[in-house]
């Protein structure tokens, strides 16, 4: 199963809504005007559309259409230390780097794109 979180990012406060938010639903009415594919857990592609995406995903994640941009990121307690949270905010686990191979984290890789675009 592939999970989906229907929260728009869009304001000061996240907005939970499943059906105002949700993916699919937002690319068949052309109510966005690219995809942003956050996955640092597994290689799944990303839903299929001719809307430009941008991948943040694991190193096995494979660019699936000609406009899609893939910027490979470690997996959080894998490449990086992070922490795994469950969707319903009751438990936080810290987790610690096991391997080294030179993967940034999903977190580093959207710093620096929010830099640029400032």
């Amino acid at each position: 199963m592939l999970f989906r979180s229907p929260v728009s990012y869009a304001g000061e406060v996240l907005a939970h809504d499943p059906l105002r938010h949700d993916t699919s639903r937002l690319l068949t009415d052309g109510n966005v005007d690219a995809l942003l594919w956050v996955s640092s857990f597994s290689d799944r592609p990303p839903p299929t559309t001719d809307l430009p995406r941008i991948v943040i995903g694991t190193a096995g994640t494979v660019a699936p259409a000609p406009n899609t941009v893939c910027l490979p990121v470690g997996t959080p307690g894998v490449d990086h230390a992070g922490q795994l949270l469950r969707t319903d905010g009751v438990v936080a686990l810290p987790v610690q780097a096991l391997l080294d191979r030179k993967l940034p984290s999903a977190a580093s890789v959207l710093s620096a794109l929010l830099a640029r675009l400032d």
